[in-house]
């Protein structure tokens, strides 16, 4: 289902794309059409070569940044190869190329635009398994944008509800997960090696929100997110949850379970026995008999 444009792009025949182009304009936003690549325009090629001068030059024609690349190829399940995020933004983010990144956006490419699972490229971005790339895209993405929208911008779930921060949570992003709290952390002193440090537990407490960052990694399978109990600032705020509420509440727990035992065992002990008529019972005597056949 792909056209010459298609073709050429992935062969990186530049002049022969610019000839195309030149000879059929509106070839430039024609998606694929069959069902692996579904979607997928010849920017997104152009993108996830990190083609740069064909970036620009598809841009300057008119290339429709809107395009989705929605095909099995690019969706997660049993197909997928890249899952990218759709856009072409998210497609540029998770090349890791800032050139390109700056281009599409200058061209109107926003940061908030969700694809088919309500990923933004930032929870994209969570979900790369190349951890370092995914962290220094995620800061020079956030550093495209104004100091107010930072927090609307990290604040935006996707489809099972999850922000960027909850997502790197769930899927056990260790990398990322440290990288998020870390920016949250702001340090209140400092006395030769000894700091303090205040964390914003904002989607981190169970306090009016059940689908919090505790109850998403005490819940989850993945054992790389149970993992993230051993990290600042999950390990101290469950041992100020213990020391503060738990504790006692496991004392009273334990008393009053070891009061049941105590008069389940009385009870037991005291309870009258009645006597048994031996003349109630009866014993059955007999016999059978067990035929062998024996082989000659």
């Amino acid at each position: 289902g792909e056209t010459l444009l298609h073709v050429a792009l992935l062969f990186r025949h530049r002049t022969l794309a610019l000839r195309l182009l030149d000879a059929v304009p509106a070839i430039i936003n024609i998606p694929m059409t069959c069902e692996l690549y579904r979607g997928e325009t010849a920017i997104h090629i152009a993108i996830a070569n990190e083609n740069v001068v064909m970036v620009k030059e598809l841009l300057h024609r008119g290339a429709d940044i809107t395009a989705r690349a929605c095909g099995s190829f690019f969706l997660p399940g049993k197909r997928c190869q890249c899952y990218y995020g759709e856009y072409t933004l998210s497609f540029a983010a998770c090349t890791g190329n800032e050139m390109i990144v700056k281009l599409l956006m200058d061209h109107g490419a926003s940061l908030i635009t969700q694809d088919s699972l309500g990923n933004t490229v930032l929870h994209v971005l969570v979900l790369h398994p190349d951890r370092v790339l995914a962290v220094h895209m995620y800061d020079f993405l956030i550093s495209l944008v104004h100091e107010g929208q930072r927090r609307s911008l990290e604040a935006i779930r996707n489809a099972q509800g999850f922000s960027p921060l909850k997502l790197a949570a769930a899927e056990g992003n260790l990398a990322m997960f440290n990288h998020l709290m870390q920016k949250r952390k702001n340090i209140y002193w400092n006395c030769g090696p000894v700091r303090s440090a205040i964390y914003d537990l904002t989607d981190i407490d169970t306090w009016g929100d059940k689908n919090s960052i505790l109850e998403i990694i005490t819940s989850s399978k993945n054992k790389e997110a149970r993992n993230l109990i051993g990290m600042t600032p999950i390990k101290e705020l469950l041992h100020h949850k213990w020391k503060v509420y738990g504790f006692k509440y496991f004392i009273i727990w334990t008393v009053l379970y070891i009061f049941y035992i105590l008069i389940f065992t009385v009870c037991c002990i005291m309870r009258p026995l009645q006597h048994v008529n031996r003349l109630d019972n009866a014993t059955i005597m007999g016999s059978k008999q067990i035929r062998v056949r024996r082989r000659m």
